[in-house]
C-alpha cells in the first residue's frame, strides 16, 4: 500500500533568540493508504521550494530521514536538512509567492512521492527579520493588489522612518504626466501628479490675475499648404502634416510675429495624425498603412529612421511614456506600440473598441477614446499596455469627433450635436456627464489649456476660447474670424496656433491680456509665497502705477511712506548737507548754505553800508545804443536799438563779462524779459512779440512771435502771461 503525508501545520521560525534561525517548523502525520498511522517507522521525507507558482523552478531542495512516533507524527525543521538544490539562505523572500512540495518514501529510502503541495505565505515576513528590526507583519492587511497599514510608516532607505512616508534617497514617480522641468503638486485631495511650473501651480487655481481677451488677435502667420490635417507644438516648434502635399513641416515659432518653415520631409499619400515626443515625431498614414518615425532633433532636417506597418485605417495617436496608442478605423481596435526603441517600434497589445474610433488621448494609466459608431467614450485601463481593458464607457452622441483630457474631465466636440460636452471622468469605471455648451456646426478641433478650451468651426471659420473653469457650466468668453477653413488648433503659452486649409497658413494668435501683472514675495512670517498685484519688472526695474509702498509700515497713506529712519547714498552724502532737489525733481546732498537753500543766483551779495569798494569790476561792448537789459542766473540780456539784435552775455565772472550768443530781431527793439529757458523782446518795427529760445545761451533760436501793436515799448512776464 502506498503511504501518503498528511500537512497538520506549519509554524513560523519566529521565537525569541538573539538570532533570527534560517528555518520553519514542518510537522505532519505519516499514514498508509488505509488512514492508519505509521508509527515508530524510519521514512525518508523531501522538500522542494518552487517560485511563483505550484510547478515553478525549485529555487531549494532539501532531504530528512526522521522516525515517526506512536501516532505516526514527525517534526521537522525545513532549512536543516540536507540541501539538494540551492541554499537555503540564498532564498529571496520578497520574490514569491513560494509553494513547499513534500514527497515521501515510506521505506526511509529516497524513492520519494509527492503527498501535496501548499503555497507559503507568513513564513517570507518571519524569514526576513534578519534584515529587519522589527518582522511584525500583524497591522499590515493584503487585500487584492492593495497593501495597507493603519497608523503605520514607511521607510525608503532609512529604517527609522519619522513620517508616515520617509525617502531618503532619489525618487521616480511616473503617472503619465511626467515631463522634463515639471513640479510634483497636488489637487484638493491630496493626488500627487507633475505640471508645469506655473503661477497656478504654486498659487493654485482662481489665485493669479484675471485675464481679459481684448488682447485676443492674430500676431502672425505662415503659409504651409493647402490641407492641414493635425498639428502639434512643442517648445519653439510647431509639427504640420498635410494630405495634400503629403508631408510633414516643421516651423519655427520662436517669433511669433515672423514664424518661418525650418523644415519639411515627404511621408507618403493621407498622413492623418503627429504626435512629438524625445526628438522624435511620429505620423500615422491612411494611403501606406505605416507608422512613421521621424528623427527632429535637428529641426532643419527630419530624418525617416523607420516606418513599421501598422494597420490600414490608423487614424489618431498619442504618445505617454515609452507606448504609442493609435485607434485604427479598419480595424475597429486600439493598437498599443512600444516606442522605447524609436528605430524599431513593436506592437506590444491591443483592444477591439468599435467600428469607428476618431479620436484617442492619454492621461495617466488611461487611455480615453471616442466613437462614431458606437456613439461613446471609452475609457481605457493601459497600466499594462500589452494588456489594455476596457474600464467603462459612456454613450455621448451621434457624432463624436475630436476629445481633449485635462485633469478629471474629458471634454468632446460633436458635430452632430454641435456642442461641447463635459465629462467627469475621477470614477474611470463610470464616466459621467458634467455639463455642455453649444458651440457651432462644423467643429474640427478642439485643445484644453488651464481653464479654456480652444475650438476651431470651418462653418463659423473662427476660433472659440471657451472658460471651463466651472466644468457644470462652461461659458464661451470670446472668438476671434481666422479663415474660411480651420481645421487644427494647438495652445502653447498665450499663444495659439491654427492651420487653416482655406487661406493655407498656419496662424498665430494671441490669446489673452493680463489685466494686472503680478509678482511673488516671499512672507517670512508666515512663509508662504504671496502675490503682489499691479507690479511689474522692467529689466532691473520693480514699478507700480497706482499703488503705494511702505518701508516699516503695513499700511502707507502716501506713494512712499517710510516709518523709520533714511539713508540714502548717491555719492553726494556728506555730514551736515541737507537733500535738495533740481528743477525735475531729482534729489542730491547739499551744503547748508543760502545758495543750496535758494540755488545759484538766488541770494544777495554781501554787502554793508560801507561804499568804499563801490566800482566797475569789468565791461563788455554790447553796441551803441543799448534800450533794454534783465539779468537771470549767470547770463545778462541785453537789446540794441542800432544792431537791432539780443545779445546773451556770460557774467559768471563779473570781472570778465564774454559775449556768448546773439540773434538778430528786427529794427528799433526797445525791451526785454526773460522767464526759464525763454526771452520775449519788443520791437517798434515791425511791432511784435518774439519769443527766443535760450536754453542754450551760445544759440538763441527764435521761437515764435505775435503783433502787439505799431510802438511797442516795454514788456514784462509772469507765469504763463507776457505783458506789453
Amino acid at each position: 500500500m502506498r503511504p501518503y503525508a498528511l500537512l497538520t501545520f506549519l509554524l513560523l521560525g519566529t521565537s525569541l533568540l538573539a538570532q533570527t534561525p534560517e528555518a520553519f517548523n514542518y510537522q505532519g502525520v505519516a499514514r498508509d493508504a488505509g488512514g492508519d498511522a505509521l508509527a515508530n517507522t524510519a521514512i525518508g521525507v523531501q522538500f522542494q521550494l518552487h517560485q511563483g507558482t505550484a510547478v515553478g523552478t525549485v529555487v531549494y531542495s532539501e532531504t530528512h530521514s526522521p522516525t515517526t512516533n506512536d501516532l505516526g507524527l514527525f517534526s521537522l525543521e525545513v532549512g536543516n536538512g540536507t540541501p539538494g538544490t540551492g541554499t537555503f539562505a540564498a532564498i529571496d523572500w520578497s520574490a514569491g509567492p513560494y509553494f513547499l512540495e513534500v514527497g515521501l518514501d515510506p521505506t526511509g529510502g529516497s524513492s520519494y512521492v509527492s503527498v501535496g503541495t501548499q503555497q507559503l505565505l507568513s513564513v517570507p515576513y518571519a524569514l526576513h527579520a534578519k534584515t529587519a528590526d522589527m518582522a511584525d507583519d500583524g497591522d499590515w492587511v493584503l487585500s487584492g493588489d492593495t497593501v495597507h497599514s493603519n497608523g503605520r510608516r514607511v521607510g525608503i532607505g532609512t529604517s527609522t522612518p519619522s513620517q508616515d512616508l520617509d525617502v531618503e534617497g532619489t525618487f521616480q514617480l511616473k503617472d503619465g504626466t511626467q515631463a522634463d522641468k515639471r513640479i510634483l503638486t497636488s489637487d484638493g485631495d491630496g493626488n500627487a501628479s507633475w505640471q508645469d511650473f506655473s503661477a497656478e501651480s504654486l498659487l493654485g487655481v482662481g489665485n493669479v490675475p484675471p485675464t481679459g481677451l481684448s488682447c485676443l488677435g492674430i500676431a502672425g502667420s505662415l503659409g504651409i499648404g493647402p490641407y492641414p490635417q493635425a498639428m502639434t507644438v512643442l517648445g519653439d516648434y510647431a509639427y504640420v502634416v498635410d494630405r495634400t502635399t503629403d508631408d510633414l513641416k516643421v516651423i519655427d515659432i520662436s517669433d511669433l510675429s515672423n514664424p518661418m518653415l525650418t523644415g519639411s520631409l515627404g511621408l507618403g499619400p493621407e498622413p492623418t495624425s503627429v504626435a512629438v515626443s524625445g526628438g522624435y515625431a511620429y505620423v500615422v498614414d491612411l494611403g501606406s498603412d505605416d507608422l512613421k518615425v521621424i528623427d527632429v532633433s535637428i529641426p532643419s532636417n527630419p530624418v525617416l529612421i523607420g516606418s513599421p506597418s501598422i494597420g490600414p485605417g490608423s487614424w489618431s495617436i498619442s504618445v505617454s511614456g515609452d507606448h504609442l496608442y493609435v485607434v485604427d478605423i479598419d480595424l475597429d481596435a486600439l493598437v498599443v506600440i512600444d516606442i522605447s526603441d524609436p528605430a524599431s517600434p513593436v506592437s506590444v497589445g491591443s483592444l477591439g473598441i468599435g467600428s469607428n474610433a476618431t479620436s484617442i488621448a492619454v492621461s495617466g494609466m488611461y487611455a480615453y477614446v471616442v466613437d462614431s459608431g458606437s456613439d461613446d467614450l471609452k475609457v481605457i485601463d493601459i497600466s499594462n499596455p500589452a494588456s489594455p481593458v476596457l474600464s467603462g464607457s459612456l454613450a455621448i452622441g451621434t457624432a463624436p469627433w475630436k476629445l481633449a483630457v485635462s485633469g478629471n474631465y474629458a471634454y468632446v466636440v460633436d458635430y452632430e450635436s454641435i456642442d461641447l460636452k463635459v465629462i467627469d471622468i475621477s470614477d474611470p469605471a463610470s464616466p459621467a456627464f458634467s455639463g455642455s455648451l453649444s458651440i457651432g456646426t462644423t467643429t474640427w478641433d478642439l485643445f484644453v489649456s488651464g481653464n479654456y478650451a480652444y475650438v476651431v468651426d470651418s462653418n463659423s471659420d473662427d476660433l472659440r476660447v471657451i472658460d471651463i473653469s466651472d466644468p457644470a457650466s462652461p461659458v464661451l468668453s470670446g472668438s476671434l474670424l481666422i479663415g474660411p477653413d480651420p481645421r487644427t488648433v494647438a495652445v502653447s503659452g498665450n499663444h495659439a496656433y491654427v492651420a487653416d486649409a482655406g487661406s493655407a497658413d498656419l496662424k498665430v494668435i494671441e490669446l489673452f491680456c493680463p489685466s494686472a501683472q503680478q509678482q511673488l514675495a516671499y512672507d517670512p512670517v508666515t512663509g508662504t509665497l504671496v502675490a503682489m498685484e499691479g507690479w511689474q519688472v522692467s529689466a532691473d526695474t520693480l514699478h507700480n502705477g497706482a499703488k503705494r509702498v511702505g518701508i516699516g509700515t503695513a499700511s502707507p497713506d502716501t506713494t512712499l511712506h517710510v516709518a523709520g529712519k533714511l539713508k540714502y547714498q548717491d555719492g553726494t552724502q556728506a555730514d551736515k548737507r541737507i537733500l535738495t532737489s533740481d528743477a525735475d525733481g531729482n534729489a542730491s546732498w547739499q551744503e547748508l548754505s543760502a545758495a543750496g537753500l535758494l540755488g545759484a543766483g538766488n541770494v544777495p551779495p554781501a554787502f554793508s553800508d560801507d561804499l568804499s569798494c563801490l566800482g566797475i569790476a569789468g565791461s563788455v561792448g554790447v553796441g551803441p545804443i543799448p534800450t533794454s537789459m534783465t539779468v537771470s542766473g549767470s547770463y545778462a540780456y541785453v537789446v540794441d536799438l542800432v544792431s537791432g539784435d539780443l545779445k546773451v552775455i556770460d557774467i559768471s565772472s563779473p570781472a570778465s563779462p564774454v559775449i556768448s550768443g546773439s540773434l538778430g530781431i528786427g529794427t528799433l527793439p526797445t525791451s526785454v524779459a526773460v522767464s526759464g529757458n525763454y526771452a520775449y523782446v519788443v520791437a517798434q518795427i515791425p511791432g511784435d512779440l518774439k519769443v527766443i529760445d535760450i536754453s542754450s545761451p551760445a544759440s538763441p533760436v527764435l521761437s515764435g512771435s505775435l503783433g502787439v501793436g505799431s510802438s511797442p515799448a516795454s514788456v514784462a512776464v509772469s507765469g504763463n502771461y507776457a505783458y506789453v
